[in-house]
């Protein structure tokens, strides 16, 4: 019986709608974590100042999807490492659906092209490609003041890839350098008619089963997270947001629930979409 297969995309990522694939690329973060700096004005900084704490590129799922027949979810979370990866969605189900949410911020750079065509995969952490399915949810994010406008910047994009007539879905996870071998996912079943997964770029303490919750930061601060997006850029600038926590008033309606225990990335982690030709 068909299935759909959802992901849901969470943290620092820059995504590419192309004409025919969604391409979501994950900058590299420092992979060595620094005795912590406090600047004058109270923020804790690494040694080398930028403000940029070490990010996790993980793959989560319920572990129940690795049983063939399972009927409910189990409650226990599996972990993929996604670090030095590229996952690679088969192109299978419903039609590709070009675009991205407008909740995720539209920057004015184009991608760098040796990043898109993967010759400069040293600045990555990790890259996913999907060629089926469309955006079918963006948490509305945060409020934060970004070039001169005050407005809401989201943190997650729900994919999903409807009607895969097969009985399981295998997900191919290639080496970027090139250098280890290629490997996969366990074979997945669907429950229920659904397998989800979750995909992150985020701080790891952030990520579930115990994520911390990080307390929410004053405002005014900068979003440091989401400039760190200019390394994929052909500007390489990007101006980092100012949080600022009232101005937005309360979140949209048909918001849904955020349990912050199972991933806090909306308060330090936001994604950007990148223009790309008509």
């Amino acid at each position: 019986m068909p299935f759909d297969l959802t992901l849901t995309f969470t943290g620092m990522i820059l995504y590419v709608p192309e004409l025919t694939q969604l391409q979501l690329l994950m900058p590299k973060t420092p992979e060595i974590l620094p005795p912590p700096v406090i600047l004058p004005e109270g923020q804790s900084c690494g040694s080398n100042g930028d403000c940029m704490e070490a990010h996790s590129a993980r793959i989560t799922f319920d572990t129940s999807y690795m049983r063939q027949g399972a009927q409910t979810l189990d409650g226990v979370t599996a972990h993929v490492s996604l670090r030095g990866k590229k996952l690679d969605v088969p192109a299978v189900g419903s039609a590709y659906v070009r675009g991205v949410p407008q909740e995720i911020t539209r920057l004015s750079s184009p991608t760098r092209a040796d990043v898109l065509d993967g010759t400069a995969n040293s600045e990555l952490a990790a890259r996913v490609r999907v060629r089926t399915g469309r955006a079918t949810y963006a948490d509305p994010g945060e409020c934060w003041e970004y070039q001169g406008t005050v407005r809401r910047m989201s943190h997650q994009v729900e994919w999903t890839i409807s009607g895969i007539d097969q009985d399981h879905i295998e997900l191919p996870l290639i080496d970027l350098g090139g250098l280890a071998p290629d490997t996969s996912l366990p074979w997945l079943y669907p429950v229920n008619g659904r397998i989800e997964l979750w995909i992150w770029h985020a701080p790891p303490a952030e990520l579930p089963p115990d994520a911390l919750v990080p307390e929410l930061p004053p405002s005014g601060s900068q979003g440091h997270h989401f400039s760190h997006l200019r390394s994929l850029l052909d500007s390489r600038t990007l101006e980092a947001p100012l949080f600022r926590p009232n101005a937005c008033g309360p979140l949209p309606e048909g918001t849904r629930l955020r349990e912050r225990d199972k991933g806090a990335s909306s308060l330090s982690c936001t994604g950007g979409q990148a223009p790309v030709d008509p």
